[in-house]
């Protein structure tokens, strides 16, 4: 027998709504929540059917001193058009109308459920539960709006991707998975059935993206009709546009040494990165010589995501001896990474000359 309870009013929950008197009960909002960006957002009725079209000015036109009987080139102003694209937030709302007599006041019932469904909206919109910064970002994306610049109303994803976990709740004790991870811009998640598949990426047509598929990286591909062709089925999956996050260290100075030895050659044979919830990274003496970890292990079978590493993640990077002693180390997969120390392994060799 199927279980309707968690998604149709049922008779327990109609009783719970009546008071002693037969009526319809005063609820009492608890989880309601104070969003001032519901107060501060402005809305416009949009010119397209499925967004708005303005116009910006680009550039002024120049300005000459001129000399008595002397002439000034002409000049003009510059425009371009701007699409902001919308999207549609919904929900739906059923209730049995024999349910719905069994209170003697239906439009009363019918409104006590759907405030909540009003609240319901205004959280989601508002990105309750999380600090969320929300930004206009204009992109140039290659087949959007004819490669002129278009506006996107953007929101920073948390960056929490715990097991079994929501965003605001107490993450004590998960363990980090990388299937849930966000790291990407301008990006979508789609979370379903396995499927090769995935669509909904028109704002990223011919845009080059990257592409996490139930936590494992799959080649970057060029969005074409909204669409891009996964190499394995997955089920959950995030696509956007890619980035790199570098890190480059200063020169050392290591203490209890009787003098500077920042001019002096110095050997970095090898060094550990310690990392929180990490996967992923490359590690070199440049950013033109990187070597990537490996971090899968036999315990990991061949198909199966390499979970995130907590710890220290130790690499030969280099035997010369160079007055130049950087640690360079970079991201550039749509994986998280927490870099909390790196750890050098350093030889001293001789001084400037």
């Amino acid at each position: 027998m199927a279980t309707i309870g968690p998604v149709a009013l049922t008779l327990a929950d109609w009783a719970r709504r009546i008071d002693d008197d037969g009526k319809i009960a005063e609820i009492i909002n608890l989880l309601s929540q104070t969003n001032e960006i519901l107060d501060d957002m402005l809305w416009v009725e949009g010119n397209l059917p499925t967004g708005h079209k303005t116009t910006i000015r680009t550039g002024l036109p120049s300005a000459y001193w001129r000399l008595l009987n002397q002439g000034v080139p002409r000049g003009k102003s510059t425009t371009a058009q701007i699409t902001e694209t919308c999207g549609m937030l919904e929900t739906y709302s059923d209730i049995d109308v024999d349910l719905v007599a069994l209170s003697g006041n239906d439009r009363a019932f019918r409104l006590s459920e759907e405030l909540a469904f009003l609240e319901g909206m205004n959280q989601q919109m508002a990105g309750i539960n999380v600090d969320s910064v929300y930004f206009v970002t204009q992109r140039t994306i290659p087949g959007v709006n004819g490669g002129n610049p278009v506006k996107y109303v953007e929101r920073m994803n948390a960056r929490n991707f715990l097991s079994s976990m929501g965003p605001g709740l107490n993450t004590s004790g998960m363990t980090a998975d990388v299937t849930k991870a966000w790291f990407v811009d301008c990006g979508l998640q789609y979370s379903g059935s396995p499927a090769t598949v995935i669509s909904g990426l028109d704002h990223l047509n011919g845009a080059t993206v990257s592409i996490l598929a139930d936590g494992s990286v799959q080649p970057q591909q060029v969005v074409s009709g909204g669409t891009v062709t996964l190499q394995n089925a997955a089920s959950l999956v995030t696509v956007g546009l890619p980035y790199v996050s570098q890190l480059r260290t200063l020169c050392m100075e290591p203490e209890g040494m009787v003098m500077q030895v920042q001019d002096y050659r110095k050997k970095i044979a090898a060094v550990a990165v310690r990392v929180a919830d990490t996967r992923g990274l490359k590690v070199g003496p440049d950013f033109t010589r990187l070597t990537e970890i490996k971090e899968r292990t036999a315990s990991v079978s061949m198909g199966a995501a390499v979970p995130l590493f907590t710890g220290d993640e130790r690499l030969i990077i280099s035997a010369d001896y160079l007055v130049d002693d950087d640690v360079c180390i970079q991201q550039d997969n749509p994986l998280p990474c927490t870099v909390l120390g790196v750890i050098p392994e350093v030889s001293i060799g001789d001084g400037p000359g």
